[in-house]
């Protein structure tokens, strides 16, 4: 069975395993370093606990960096979590 959609569509991948071109965006997307964060909260107004990940895909490490996250609510400019982290080293 041939996938004939090559435009960008919900599927990353067609029926036979083959990426198509979303696929190779949300790969360049990431590359080479992705920070991403999550959230867990107790309640709905107080955000408890922010967690800050990295992922280096460079073929060397990265050392000495300082990450820097805020998180916002959308009646105030006002930070409501302000999270910074030292890495000392980020393996390849």
């Amino acid at each position: 069975m041939i996938d004939f959609c090559v435009s960008l569509h919900i599927a990353a991948i067609d029926c036979e395993g083959t990426w198509k071109m979303l696929h190779y965006h949300m790969a360049e997307l990431f590359a080479p370093l992705a920070i991403s964060t999550d959230l867990n909260r107790k309640n709905e107004l107080v955000p408890q606990n922010l967690q800050i990940y990295a992922m280096n895909d460079y073929l060397d490490d990265l050392n000495d960096l300082q990450i820097e996250a805020k998180l916002f609510d959308w009646q105030s400019l006002k930070p409501l979590v302000v999270k910074q982290v030292k890495v000392d080293k980020l393996a390849s």
